[in-house]
């Protein structure tokens, strides 16, 4: 068994003791091996990196693309506003949001709402999709709602929480400096929550080179 040390935060360390108080767990240990047990079981890390390569190499394929519809989910919008990029986003083109994934950004803390998001009010039919997936535990209220509207008017893009790099690369094609693009990716990187394995970091950098490449 290999034995590791781990600081935590106040916060999270008082919950843990909180955990083990209450009788959830027989200690501070025992948790924290079912949290790192939770994390190897259910973030698959290897698929996720998969998917951000597509997304960098979909977005080299925008480059010329015109302004397009937009669904968002919420956390793209909430992984650039991190990465204090999130105005890169209509950019690329009109941005839509559903209620609850609105309701989810305003829960959060610091979230300031820009002004180009437009508030779409799903259809009867949407609210209906949406609690089933909701019900049934596959995704969470803005997730559900979000899906489920962009099913139904069938927009040129749906961002989901894997997209928020290919969000950044994408809007940074050609519609803004190399500076700001260069910023924007050093910011998802260094400030957001959103993983990036060296492979997928690599591979933006090698996109922003294609992109803006130096001049002779």
């Amino acid at each position: 068994m290999t034995t590791l040390q781990v600081e935590l935060p106040d916060a999270p360390s008082q919950e843990l003791c909180g955990l083990v108080s209450d009788g959830w767990y027989a200690s501070e240990d025992e948790a924290l091996r079912d949290a790192v047990r939770e994390l190897v079981t259910h973030r698959h890390f290897k698929p996720q990196e998969q998917h951000q390569l597509q997304d960098i190499a979909w977005a080299l394929d925008c480059r010329t693309a015109a302004m397009k519809l937009i669904i968002a989910d919420t956390g793209p919008l909430l992984h650039l506003d991190e990465a204090e990029a999130a105005d890169l986003l209509p950019r690329l083109g009109e941005v839509h949001v559903t209620p609850a994934v609105l309701a989810e950004l305003l829960r959060r803390r610091g979230w300031a709402k820009p002004s180009w998001p437009h508030l779409d009010q799903p259809s009867k039919a949407v609210i209906n999709e949406a609690h089933a997936w909701t019900n049934s535990g596959l995704l969470d209220a803005g997730e559900a709602e979000a899906l489920a509207h962009a099913r139904e008017i069938q927009p040129d893009y749906f961002l989901t929480d894997g997209a928020a790099a290919r969000t950044a690369a994408c809007a940074a094609l050609q519609l803004c400096s190399w500076q700001e693009a260069e910023n924007a990716l050093g910011a998802l990187e260094t400030t957001s929550t959103l993983r990036l394995s060296p492979r997928v970091k690599q591979a933006a950098r090698h996109a922003l080179a294609e992109i803006f490449p130096p001049l002779e």
